[in-house]
């Protein structure tokens, strides 16, 4: 009796703090595997990067920005940072991206440690998970890519 319970109890604990990954490719990402994409009428783009978080694992994001009349690569926009759930990634992006694009405001997507494609083995349930927010928070004030790559954004308005 007591062993059926901690064997019970095992599963519901690695359904929570393991849950099984998201397997995902780039084609699943608004933009496919080419980065570019149209919603509506606005054209834009999708830049994939990784981070390292400050526990030295790598954070697979994305980025993505509105391009063409009106959205010169210099310019600065308003970015929104967009947090998948606990079994998530990214990919819970994708509907996010097609509200703001078209609304002038570029998104950050990304993939927690221990989820998605991103290292780690396990999420934290938030305790760590900051860290990554912080780590792309870092990165947009930096410019890198809320001021886009220039060779990337001549790209995508071709």
């Amino acid at each position: 009796m007591l062993k059926g319970f901690r064997e019970t109890w095992k599963q519901l604990e690695d359904c929570v703090i393991r849950p099984p990954r998201a397997v995902y490719t780039a084609d699943e990402l608004v933009g496919g595997s080419s980065g570019r994409f149209v919603v509506g009428r606005q054209r834009g783009m999708r830049r994939d990067l990784e981070l390292t978080n400050c526990h030295q694992q790598t954070i697979q994001c994305s980025y993505f920005r509105p391009v063409g009349d009106g959205f010169p690569p210099e310019r600065e926009i308003p970015c929104v940072i967009y947090c998948h759930c606990n079994s998530g990634c990214r990919c819970e992006a994708n509907e996010a991206v097609t509200l703001l694009i078209p609304a002038g405001i570029a998104v950050m997507a990304l993939d927690f440690a221990g989820s998605g494609q991103s290292e780690g083995q396990y999420v934290s349930l938030g305790v760590r998970e900051v860290d990554d927010v912080s780590c792309a928070v870092a990165e947009l004030r930096r410019g890198i890519t809320t001021n886009g790559n220039a060779n990337a954004d001549a790209d995508a308005d071709a």
